[in-house]
């Protein structure tokens, strides 16, 4: 509602005005309208006064609705297809708002060009009052069907059998000759050569929610008529061919999901039907006009009513079918999704434990007895897998990178994200799957399930395809011409399955005759070099200049068959290939590692990045500097593995974990430090060292030399820098030095000898100018000096960025800034380039939102993910990013708040299975496991509240938690006895074992539930006891 307030408050300010009834969007008076709903407002009387068929006071109070409405939006000439939906939308989110008052109707109508009607007045017909309506019809139509349409529903879904049949009486209004002569501008339902098509989804949730609206009176009747209108306009002989494939498959899982109100809503549900019919028919080259729907919109009325006595008993939903199945295309989607999210995790693609295990969902269950199971397990998990890829495409390419051989780093982050995922699609799950068990039955129902796919989802496939341009679309192997090679995905997708030996290459031949087992771009130029494809990286990585091997891991970085072999390099390196660790060949690594934009993105697909850290930081801890020859030149290759170890653990927010068989390694704490230590908490060690470097860095005739290199510990010298910063700016601030002394000293931490402690001095400048506020212009001196040199290097901004932008955007040190002559303009563009991010705080993540907005984008988000998966279709949904800012309580209430929304609407299946996933699902070990919380915490507390409410109002309450707990608990049963089965036996470690106790907890909730006195508890106690034991 953001968006049309001023319009919103200007409105609500005339209406109360003229009407004397408050209806303030900020501000709701449920007092006011509750007077005007019963006269003493004046608004609905006022308006309703006259009989509404009359048309002399019809039109009356049309001009003066139309007068208050133009001086609201400020006297311009008015159109409605411009003013309309701010109208439209504003009336709406009013009657969301005081749904009983009868003003805001009275008022729809009036908008309509209809007179000023009321609940009661709906079952007649009425001439329009003027030929330009306030709100056009097909404006109406589109809005209203939007807000209804959508889990849960912006108004009240009470509310949607008068609001369409307002729809339904304008309708007849402005196209029946026995109501008055036709206006020499029609209103359609639809505006001038629209397609009825993009509202079949809406229309479906609508009607869905209202199949599943228990109540003894008759069935509702506006709804169903009102899409029966709709689709009567539709142009089948070129409104279907102007679809895309995704567009097409959206309509028929809408239509297939429509299933759930076949019964109710038969009429309805024909018409839908036919439209499936229509688009199957195009898609086979049969053609053919509309023509008739089949069905005639004369007919709903009966239709109805015989649907609404047969509909009294239980209608099934479409999870009811769906559950006796392997894993759905919805859940199939939100295990990859994590997978990759969280592939640095232990609980993430990098993870083979885990990875083998999560996908032990695809096998069938021993005690299921459907045959089809393992073929529906593989369809939901190509079908994901191609919807996750369509979700992530390479960017379209510009005549900017014609002349480059390939992506740069500064790419967006859609190039990084098409590569991550298309790597993990066509490299890494085929890999995983290739370790599971598969019999010759289930490479069989593999084979199936792709011959499905390559029937049914040839559009998803096409739009799968990289860009042509050049520089885009690395890895795509296709060797056949133009004129008959498939799509190149297609033929990518079939090679790694091969090369993974999931699929014969007889199969993959049948599937697609063009298909053929080609080398990929590594082998090919290693064989050009006469040598293996090892060889050739250990060549191109080691053997060649810095610049030379980023350019070779940006060549390869598309070519999905390459990644194991690049990551399995990196490891040898970080290992020592089984002898010694040698400190040039682990920072050359380190420094490929954290220079390349995706070099760690593509090696944590394969291995733990963690692990990589902690071999790392064993090493910065046992390296003896009295060994080298050559002290400077050491200590700037061992400032390049602290870099690399600061960048990985600030991009994955990896933490160590606390096991005393696997303790922190001695530099964990240090490679994070900021804070300036006190003289007096220093040793008689440490302050010789403190003294001996701040005489050497700050004073104009000293120096630093081999001796005092070798005779400084690293880890001491990481500690003590930040101490060095702090009691310079003292000393330049009591004049004890000047400026250029301070300047020079600064140097040295831009020079590879030391820059590799500028972590933790930009955070700690960052964090001092914040809170010495109006005395902090050296700070921002010195800041300001360290970011803008180009001798900062880039993991230094990446992990400090977020502590930077913080600062910047401090208008509390605004004066600050300018009395220290900062360039704020250039450290933002500084930091943003090497964040790959924009400035605007809404779309950057490095920002922390308030609060209240945080809030409103998670529910937005669990909205859309629950109707995603209730359609059937690929849910995502990024926990960690709202768990960050929001508490569990608060998550958790915004889920369940979701939760009771969609079990009303009859969407408790997209519900379910969001919900399950997310209160079991492992997520990153910062993130606090849910499914304990809220079955030990929310649901006490929400019984409490049962407790205090009418049986008949708890009824439903008690059914959406006792299936939530369910579901979340089946999963996490089911997702234990996975881990256990890949373990073979060997414990689990602390994390897995923190988040998969769902036995612990839910014996902990039974337990308190028997202890409880409270009819609530005492229902839900023995409700889960009778599923449990079935």
């Amino acid at each position: 509602m953001s968006n049309r307030l001023p319009i919103l408050q200007e409105l609500a300010f005339r209406l109360r005005m003229v009407h004397g009834v408050d209806v303030s969007g900020c501000h709701p008076a449920p007092a006011c309208l509750g007077e005007g709903a019963q006269g003493g407002g004046g608004g609905a009387d006022e308006l309703a006064g006259e009989h509404p068929a009359c048309d002399g006071a019809g039109r009356w109070y049309w001009e003066m609705w139309a007068k208050l409405v133009r001086t609201a939006t400020g006297g311009a000439p008015y159109h409605g297809a411009l003013y309309g939906p701010e109208i439209c939308e504003t009336l709406l989110d009013l009657l969301s708002l005081y749904t009983s008052s009868p003003s805001l109707l009275a008022y729809l109508a009036l908008s309509l060009g209809l007179p000023a009607l009321t609940a009661s007045d709906l079952s007649q017909t009425y001439a329009r009052v003027t030929d330009s309506p306030l709100i056009p019809l097909y404006v109406y139509v589109r809005t209203l069907i939007d807000t209804l349409g959508q889990f849960p529903a912006r108004i009240p879904i009470s509310l949607a059998e008068p609001l369409c049949k307002l729809a339904l009486l304008a309708n007849q209004a402005f196209s029946s000759p026995m109501l008055g002569p036709l206006p020499a501008v029609p209103n359609p339902l639809l505006a001038p050569a629209a397609s009825p098509l993009p509202l079949i989804q809406p229309f479906v949730i609508l009607l869905t929610s209202l199949s599943a609206q228990p109540g003894p009176g008759p069935a509702p009747t506006a709804a169903p008529e009102l899409l029966l209108h709709t689709l009567s306009l539709l142009q089948a002989d070129h409104q279907i061919p102007a679809l895309s494939q995704s567009e097409k498959s959206q309509i028929l899982q809408a239509v297939e999901a429509s299933s759930v109100f076949a019964q109710r809503f038969s009429i309805a549900h024909k018409g839908l039907v036919r439209v499936q019919q229509l688009i199957r028919m195009q898609e086979a080259g049969e053609g053919g006009l509309w023509g008739g729907m089949g069905v005639g919109v004369g007919d709903v009325m009966g239709a109805m009513v015989f649907a609404g006595a047969a509909g009294a008993g239980q209608v099934q939903t479409p999870g009811a079918e769906r559950d006796k199945l392997a894993p759905s295309l919805p859940l199939m989607s939100l295990l990859l999704s994590s997978m990759v999210e969280h592939r640095a995790t232990p609980f993430g693609a990098g993870s083979q434990t885990a990875s083998l295990s999560l996908l032990q969902l695809l096998q069938p269950d021993p005690s299921s007895a459907l045959a089809e199971q393992p073929q529906s397990s593989y369809s939901s998990l190509l079908q994901a897998s191609i919807s996750l890829i369509s979700l992530h495409p390479y960017p379209t390419p510009t005549t900017s990178s014609a002349g480059g051989s390939g992506p740069s780093a500064d790419d967006p982050p859609t190039h990084a994200s098409a590569v991550l995922w298309r790597g993990f699609i066509l490299g890494r799950l085929p890999s995983l799957l290739s370790s599971l068990p598969l019999t010759p039955e289930g490479k069989e129902a593999l084979e199936q399930a792709l011959e499905g796919v390559f029937k049914d989802w040839r559009r998803e496939l096409d739009s799968c395809n990289p860009p042509s341009g050049p520089g885009q679309g690395f890895g795509s192997s296709d060797s056949v011409d133009e004129e008959s090679k498939p799509p190149s995905f297609r033929i990518d997708l079939l090679r790694s399955l091969v090369s993974a030996e999931l699929l014969s290459e007889e199969a993959a031949t049948r599937l697609c005759p063009s298909f053929s087992k080609q080398d990929s771009p590594l082998s090919i130029e290693a064989a050009e070099n006469m040598c293996t494809p090892e060889e050739y990286i250990e060549d191109r990585l080691s053997g060649a200049s810095a610049e030379d091997a980023l350019a070779f891991l940006t060549r390869m970085e598309g070519d999905w068959r390459a990644h194991k072999l690049l990551a399995q390099w990196f490891l040898d390196r970080f290992s020592g290939r089984g002898g010694e660790v040698e400190l040039d060949q682990l920072s050359a690594a380190c420094r490929l590692l954290y220079s390349h934009p995706l070099a760690l993105e593509l090696f944590s697909l394969w291995n733990p990045v963690h692990a990589l850290v902690h071999t790392a930081s064993e090493f910065l801890a046992s390296f003896d500097f009295d060994a080298v020859n050559d002290p400077q030149s050491a200590l700037g290759l061992y400032g390049e593995v602290v870099l690399f170890c600061q960048f990985a653990l600030m991009k994955y927010k990896l933490t160590f974990p606390d096991d005393p068989d696997a303790p922190d390694p001695p530099w964990a704490a240090l490679l994070t430090t900021s804070r300036p230590h006190p003289l007096r908490d220093l040793s008689s060690e440490e302050k010789s060292l403190l003294a001996r470097w701040l005489k050497a860095l700050f004073s104009p005739n000293e120096g630093i030399d081999d001796p005092m290199l070798r005779a400084t510990d690293p880890a001491m010298l990481l500690r003590l820098t930040t101490t060095f910063f702090d009691q310079a700016i003292l000393a330049r601030s009591l004049d004890v030095i000047d400026s250029e002394t301070l300047h020079n000293g600064v140097g040295y931490f831009l020079s590879g000898l030391l820059s590799w402690t500028l972590v933790g001095i930009v955070q700690y400048l960052a964090a001092e100018a914040e809170r010495q506020g109006p005395y902090s212009s050296l700070h921002f001196e010195i800041l300001q000096m360290i970011l803008v040199s180009e001798s900062c290097p880039k993991p230094v901004l990446a992990v400090t960025g977020a502590s930077v932008l913080r600062l910047l955007t401090n208008t509390r040190l605004v004066n600050a800034m300018q009395a220290g002559g900062v360039n704020v303009q250039g450290m933002r563009d500084v930091v943003n380039k090497a964040l790959c991010t924009t400035e605007d705080p809404f779309t950057d993540h490095n920002y922390r939102h308030t609060l209240p907005a945080w809030s409103d984008n998670c529910q937005s988000a669990v909205r859309e993910a629950f109707t995603q998966a209730q359609m059937n279709k690929v849910t995502t949904l990024e926990v960690d990013r709202y768990l960050d800012i929001l508490r569990p309580r608060e998550f958790v209430d915004i889920l369940w708040d979701a939760c009771l929304s969609g079990a009303s609407m009859g969407a408790m299946d997209g519900c379910r299975i969001v919900t399950a996933f997310l209160l079991s699902g492992l997520r990153s070990p910062t993130s606090p496991p849910l499914l304990p919380y809220f079955l030990l915490v929310f649901v006490p507390s929400l019984l409490s509240d049962l407790d205090r409410q009418s049986p008949q109002q708890s009824n439903a309450t008690m059914d959406t938690l006792v299936t939530i707990i369910v579901s979340a608990c089946h999963l996490s049963f089911q997702l234990e006895r996975s881990f256990l089965k890949i373990a073979d036996g060997a414990p689990l470690s602390i994390e897995l074992r923190s988040r998969l106790q769902p036995r612990i907890w839910l014996n902990a909730l039974l337990d308190r539930l028997e202890l409880s006195l409270g009819s609530a508890s005492r229902l839900l106690s023995k409700r889960l006891h009778v599923v449990l034991n079935d």
